[in-house]
């Protein structure tokens, strides 16, 4: 709609401002302003606002009944880029309007692409870099770095502009010498943008990857942390390379780099770099890196590992193999850490072994075993051994020592108790290193090994039976053990049945003190308490010797004698024997003897020292001698302490060193007439007259030098104190620089002193003297004297007037107080002191706690007061104070404090146990123990339903005392079968130790029956009951009969309840009649089990092993017949029969039935074999029926012929390249897969040549899930000494197929052999494809060259292995066109062990006119052409923008006369 006014004028309807599309040349900016709707055409005129020139109004145009006019001015360049703002207005009669602000219309920015090209001649680098399709054109101020520092050569850059795109380019080149190469220096092209490319001669020279191996050092080298240690790092690369090491943390470590030499034929260097350093240092480092850094920055590292760190502490054990050599110890070690480790044997007296095993542990396994084979110089019965696993210097483990397997043989000789109805059975034991039995007189006994003890010697038995006759007749019989050439033995005869006496030997060898002069008499003494007519012997390393004995002496009540044997010899003559023997032979009984030796072996040289302990020299205690000896024997030794005069102290020490310890210190005081300048001394520990070790000697250490002594007196007067402090006896005279100090600090008051000396002695003697007034007593001041070296002595009126000692009695609370942690009790502390005495209660950190304080009474006739102090607290609060203190503060500052140890110590974890004591009343309980602290405990007994019995124990155990043992009588309303029982023992309320519970001893009662393994030989069968309750008896019943048994053993278990045990001997005729034999067990109920042959066997024998197989392939194909064998394992297969059915018809016929077969581990076998004919096997099913006597039914196993039989698949694999170029023998694998049945034959050919069957090597059959398909495989060694050629086969023979399965495999030498390869070059789109095939072996190097450049390519592949082991190989080079300059020729180099060969292409020269431009044209001239032209074309798009708006005004008009037309936006002319 037009908006008409009146006198025929319309003001203008819309106006909008528009600006040109750039800047012009001359500096200034084009805007217009159009404006429509008004009318008539003369009125209207233009306004601006702002710094405008040039302004002209266009006449207006029509368009319907209004007009459209457009005005133009200029502004400055500087002005509309500085978003001046710039409005225009249009204004006729009708009315004015105005335009919004122009808007400032930036030129778009475009980033540019920068690209960095390289040509690389033989003499010159030409780097062009080209800063790409950016808007607007703008100098781009490209920089050139050269190695990140501005360039010194001169750029040549010149800008583009793409043709009627105001897009523009920018490209700048350098130039530089081509021997600047080897330099690696990086070159960059910079854009004002910060955008920037990089090249450096590593891109036009990549580096080859370097060849780094590592060895670092044997743990053999690294034993001794001490030792210089080196690990190598060997690197081949291009030259200009550092190798380096580095540390864990990536610190450098100093090492040695040696370049060895240059390759010859190649580029590259051989570096050797040397890490040294001793082995402690090396260790510490967890790994190392060996660092190559290369040309261009190009770092590699390998890393070491230098110790695994264990997961778990590794175990070790060193035991004896029982098979085998005798003198064979197996080191055995699990959780070992990955890795190089040693194993080491050594023996007690620190011996190792130089026999070392080095084993490098793959990661993964944990675990090692190895043997050692003692030396005979070391089979020794003082010899024990351990073994030694060790990581590092510093890192071991070791098992424990073995015992001295070595060592004398042992024999132990027992004999079971019977009626003296039967024959006597006799059991032998032998200990030793493989010890033997026999028998005197010769008998025939059943030895076996009953077990190897931990300490590596065995353990054997023999047993025989002896007829009642010769037994009764007295006939000794002596078991003898034989072992290393020794033997040992013990004899037994009737005179066992009865009570033996075990005669108590005690042997004194003689005293030291007795013997420290060769030339007295010494006596060793054995006193023995025994049978009647014992004889008593000695006995001189093995030798008899006649001794003194006394008559014995009846023992009171009594049937043995006391015996007593005297030995009497020169102490010279007593230390030659290693040991003295006192033997005993009783009646019916084998000599025993107790040994001593006379002196313990010296493993190693003792080592004695002498020194003044540093402790007791601080103290001031300087005359105390210390003598240490270390490495000493066991035994009595006497230490003696001597002067460098000859003198030796009458104080002797004698010590007798237990077993095992070494070390012995004593301690001296030198007399004060021996505390002289001129005396050193020595002390000796001496172990006979002849065998003494002694230390050096002291220095003089009495030399003079004199501190004076201080005295401080007093003399008190009415008025006055007089101090006077005497330095006395010092030497040399020195002025002593005497300070007297009143409460510690200077003393105001003006001392007078003097020095004195003793006439003609050099001894002075100092005097001080000051004066205080004697009021001052009563403040209680300090006042000391104190001499310059720190020597002083301290006056105070407390000396004057002393103080009472207080009497201090403190009380603290029962333990029946304190059960419940939440009630409060009291602790009293009452002391007897004088007045003005402050008593409190202090925590064990010095805190003073809060207490209840009363002064309960004067002392009558006394200066003292009862005063009490209460610390009242809450059970819990009580015992978090380990101690507190009653502490009593005087005047003078004493302090007297009385320590209450609330709660003593735990030294080590009590234990509590709970039990029945064996004898006595049967319901009582007995709460044991030990390991208590000190102190007030109770006792508590428990049910397991949580009930507390009312009777408590309250024990006050000394110091000192430890255990505690209480008992307790389970009342009658608690003993049911559902009670168990358990005790407490309580030391506060949160300190309490409890026992595990009891069983349910008042429970129902068990019974255990069983049969004794009888000797084949017995003509009776033993069986054994046990029972167990609360009080249990043994009935024994065979059938209903009763009858009379053998009671052993009644023992108590840890539960509580009673075991008891019974034995009755069953004649064997009776045994296997089947009669049932019962053993009942009464106590509050009635148990019983019975047994008898039948159900013993019949437990024995379920289930007999039966094992079925048919016939072999192999053996069918060659005999024609068909045996079917049956196995049965048993523990007596007498006992048990084979029964054969064909088609469940039993058949007895062709049947073999071997002999039974013994095994080891007690069972037996027994193998029967069926013949069938070929025919029967393929038509009918076979079982085998096994049955025991005792068993109501059989046991079957059935068999038949496989009727769906399953082919196997051959296949045969090759061995691998790198195998054949090994030089070890290589492997032909044959897979046989999916076969059924099991039962098939393997064999190998060569060109139809069956092959040796020492050539190949079968493995065992592996079976699938289902058990319907197996597999194995077959491997055929290839001699490396010798290649041979042709057609290998894999011959299988299987039931599935009538003729051979075979598999062949031809030319397995093919890859290895020398082969040339063919060469092909081919180019598709953006890239060239070297192609290599039929060559070998497989190692090959594809290089691209251009113009005989090495240039990087995009891919090569990796070698493959055609079906005629002949390899082939591709390589990719990505080409554009654009980078492929006419006439350039690019070579494939192919490099092979048979020789080089090359390939080339090249392009033909092609000239593409729109990629070229004109290099003669100046800059200038350039840039200003391009400037004109994009002047026209913006006047001409000005000028088109103008016709448009018209157009556009006139049609708006037109069609939009139902509203206002819609104002245009300065968008709309983008």
């Amino acid at each position: 709609m037009v908006t008409v006014s009146s006198g025929g004028q319309t003001k203008p309807s819309s106006i909008f401002a528009v600006s040109s599309c750039g800047a012009s040349s001359d500096g200034f900016q084009t805007l217009g302003c159009v404006t429509s709707g008004f009318s008539p055409a003369e009125s209207l005129t233009f306004s601006w606002t702002g710094d405008v020139t040039g302004k002209v109004d266009y006449p207006a145009m029509k368009s319907s009944d209004a007009y459209t006019a457009v005005s133009q001015v200029q502004v400055k360049n500087s002005d509309w880029e500085a978003k001046k703002s710039f409005t225009c207005k249009a204004t006729n009669q009708a009315g004015s309007l105005e335009s919004k602000p122009i808007q400032f219309l930036r030129e778009p920015a475009v980033d540019p692409n920068i690209t960095l090209l390289a040509k690389v001649d033989d003499n010159t680098i030409q780097l062009l870099c080209l800063v790409d399709g950016f808007v607007p054109k703008k100098h781009q101020e490209v920089k050139w770095l050269k190695n990140k520092s501005p360039f010194s050569g001169s750029p040549v850059t010149r800008t583009l502009e793409a043709k009627g795109k105001r897009i523009f380019t920018q490209i700048s080149e350098i130039h530089i010498d081509a021997q600047q190469l080897n330099d690696y220096s990086e070159y960059t092209c910079e854009a004002s943008q910060n955008i920037s490319s990089t090249w450096s001669s590593c891109k036009a020279r990549p580096v080859l990857r370097p060849l780094i191996n590592v060895k670092k050092p044997r743990l053999a080298a690294a034993k001794d942390g001490l030792e210089q240690i080196t690990a190598t790092c060997s690197v081949e690369a291009e030259p200009n390379t550092k190798v380096s090491w580095a540390s864990t943390e990536n610190r450098e470590m100093e090492s040695d780099t040696k370049m060895t030499s240059d390759n010859s034929g190649s580029k590259t260097q051989l570096i050797t770099s040397t890490l040294t350093l001793n082995a402690l240092d090396w260790e510490k480092n967890l790994k190392v890196k060996c660092r190559v850094i290369q040309p261009c920055n190009n770092i590699h590292e390998e890393t070491v590992i230098i110790l695994d760190v264990p997961v778990k502490t590794p175990t070790v054990e060193i035991r004896r193999p029982l098979e085998g050599d005798n003198a064979v110890l197996e080191c055995s070690a699990r959780d070992l850490p990955s890795g190089e480790v040693s194993v080491t044997f050594l023996t007690n007296t620190g011996h190792q072994f130089p026999e070392v095993t080095y084993v490098d542990l793959p990661r993964g396994q944990s675990t090692l075993i190895t043997r050692f084979t003692i030396p005979t110089s070391h089979q020794k019965k003082e010899h024990s051994f351990k073994c030694k696993v060790q990581q590092s210097p510093s890192r071991d483990w070791q098992s424990g020592f073995t015992g001295n397997i070595f060592g004398e043989p042992s024999v132990e000789l027992l004999m079971v108790p019977n009626t003296g109805k039967t024959d006597q059975t006799l059991v032998c034991y032998g200990t030793g290193l493989n010890p033997t039995i026999t028998w005197k007189p010769t008998s025939v006994g059943t030895a076996k090994t009953v077990m190897q003890a931990a300490d590596g010697r065995v353990k054997v038995s023999s047993q025989i039976i002896v007829r009642q006759l010769k037994w009764n007749e007295g006939e000794e019989y002596t078991c003898q053990v034989t072992d290393l050439r020794k033997s040992v033995q013990k004899s037994i005869s009737v005179c066992t049945a009865s009570e033996p006496i075990t005669p108590l030997i005690n042997l004194r060898k003689p005293r030291l003190a007795a013997a420290k002069q060769g030339s007295e008499q010494i006596t060793a003494t054995c006193s023995v308490e025994a049978a009647p007519n014992t004889k008593v012997s000695w006995v001189l390393n093995g030798n008899g010797k006649e001794g003194n004995t006394k008559p014995p002496v009846d023992k009171p009540g009594s049937k043995t004698q006391i015996i007593t044997s005297t030995l009497t010899l020169k102490a010279s003559e007593w230390e030659k024997h290693q040991n003295v023997q006192c033997r005993v032979k009783q009646p019916c009984s084998s000599e025993q003897q107790e040994t001593v030796n006379i002196l313990e072996p010296v493993v190693k040289t003792p080592t004695v020292e002498i020194i003044r302990p540093l402790a007791d020299v601080l103290k001031g205690d300087y005359a105390v001698l210390e003598c240490s000896a270390r490495d000493l024997p066991s035994g009595e030794v006497s230490v003696t302490i001597l002067t460098n005069t000859g003198h030796q102290f009458p104080e002797v020490t004698y010590v007798d060193l237990p077993r095992g310890q070494s070390t012995l210190i004593t301690r001296f005081t030198i007399p004060t007439t021996h505390r002289k300048k001129e005396h050193s001394f020595t002390c000796k520990v001496q172990q006979s007259p002849s065998k003494l070790w002694q230390s050096t000697s002291t220095g003089y250490i009495f030399e003079p030098a004199v501190d004076p002594n201080i005295t401080l007196l007093a003399k008190v007067d009415d008025n006055t104190v007089k101090l006077l402090c005497l330095l006395d006896g010092f030497v040399p005279k020195k002025h002593q620089e005497v300070k007297w100090l009143k409460n510690k600090s200077p003393f105001s008051g003006s001392p007078v002193t003097r020095t004195l000396e003793a006439a003609g002695k050099r001894i002075f003697t100092q005097i001080s003297e000051i004066h205080i007034d004697a009021q001052q007593l009563n403040d209680y001041s300090e006042y000391t004297c104190q001499a310059s070296q720190d020597i002083s002595s301290t006056w105070s009126s407390c000396k004057a007037r002393p103080l009472l000692r207080p009497l201090i009695n403190v009380k603290k609370p029962r333990l029946a107080a304190a059960k419940q942690g939440s009630e409060q009790i009291s602790a009293t502390c009452s002391v007897e002191v004088e007045p003005n005495t402050k008593v409190s209660w202090v925590s064990t950190d010095n805190r003073e706690m809060t207490s209840d304080i009363k002064m309960t009474s004067d002392n009558r006739g006394s200066k003292t007061q009862l005063t009490t102090s209460t610390l009242t607290l809450k059970a819990s609060d009580w015992e978090k104070n380990l101690k507190v203190k009653c502490r009593v503060l005087q005047p003078c500052n004493n302090i007297h404090e009385e320590t209450v140890i609330i709660l003593e110590p735990v030294v080590k974890i009590p234990t509590v146990e709970i039990r029945r004591p064996l004898e006595g009343d049967s319901a009582v309980l007995e709460c044991s123990a030990r390991d208590l602290p000190s102190g007030e405990v109770s006792v508590t007994f428990l049910t397991n339903t949580g009930h507390q019995f009312p009777e408590v124990t309250y024990v006050d155990l000394p110091r000192g005392q430890s255990t505690l043992i209480t008992r307790f009588t389970i009342p009658t309303t608690h003993r049911r079968k559902e009670y168990s029982f358990k005790c407490k023992v309580q030391q506060s309320p949160s300190r309490v130790w409890q026992s595990t519970s009891t069983g349910n001893i008042f429970g129902e009662s068990s019974v255990e029956l069983s049969v004794v393994p009888r000797n084949p030989d017995s003509e009776a069968q033993t069986l054994q009951c046990y029972g167990t309750g609360f009080n249990p008896k043994i009935t024994w019943l065979a059938g209903s009969t009763e009858k009379n048994a053998v009671a052993q053993e009644t023992t108590m278990q840890a539960d509580g309840r009673v075991k008891v045990s019974s034995y009755v001997t069953v004649p064997l005729d009776e045994w296997r009649e089947g009669v049932v034999y019962t053993c009942k067990i009464n106590d509050f109920s009635t148990v019983w089990k019975s047994i008898s042959d039948c159900k013993v066997g019949e437990h024995l024998a379920q289930p007999p092993q039966q094992y079925l197989w048919g016939p072999s392939f192999t053996v069918m194909k060659s005999d024609g017949r068909a045996p079917v064998t049956c196995l049965v394992i048993a523990h007596k297969v007498k006992d048990f029969t084979i029964t054969w059915r064909v088609e469940n018809r039993v058949t007895s016929q062709d049947v073999i039935q071997e002999f039974p077969r013994n095994h080891n581990n007690g069972s037996q076998s027994v193998q029967s074999v069926l013949m069938l004919s070929e025919q029967l096997w393929d038509k009918y099913d076979v079982s085998c029926e096994v049955k025991h006597r005792c068993m109501k039914k059989a046991q079957y196993v059935n068999i038949s012929k496989i009727r769906d039989p399953k082919r196997p698949t051959v296949q045969v694999f090759k061995p691998s390249d790198s195998d054949f170029s090994d030089s070890h023998d290589s492997t032909l694998l044959c897979l046989i897969t999916g076969f059924y049945p099991a039962d098939i034959s393997v064999h190998w050919g060569l060109n139809g040549r069956k092959l040796p069957a020492s050539r190949w090597n079968n493995s065992p059959l592996g079976s699938h899930s289902s058990g319907r398909e197996f597999s194995m495989h077959s491997a055929l060694t290839l001699p490396e000494s010798e290649r041979e050629h042709g057609t290998f086969s894999c011959i299988v023979e299987h039931q599935s197929s009538p003729n051979p399965i075979i598999s062949t495999v031809d030319s397995i030498h093919a890859s290895v052999i020398n082969s040339v390869p063919a060469v092909e070059l081919m180019q598709a789109r953006d890239e060239l494809v070297c192609l290599v095939y039929d060559y070998s072996p497989s190692v090959i190097n594809i290089t691209w060259l251009l113009d005989g450049v090495k240039v990087p390519h995009k891919h090569t592949t990796r070698p493959a292995k055609g079906p005629d082991g002949k390899f082939s190989v591709k390589s990719q080079l990505h080409v554009l066109a654009s980078e492929w300059a006419p006439g350039s020729k690019y070579t494939c180099l192919v490099q092979h062990v048979t020789g080089s060969s090359t390939q080339n292409i090249s392009k033909e020269e092609i000239i593409e006119q729109n990629i070229y431009y004109n290099e003669n044209l100046s800059d200038a001239i350039i840039e200003d052409t391009a400037e004109e032209t994009w002047n026209m074309a913006c006047a001409f798009i000005v000028l088109f923008l103008l016709s448009l708006i018209y157009g556009c005004s006139v049609t708006l008009v037109k069609v939009n006369t139902a509203r206002p037309a819609r104002p245009f936006h300065s968008r709309d002319f983008k």
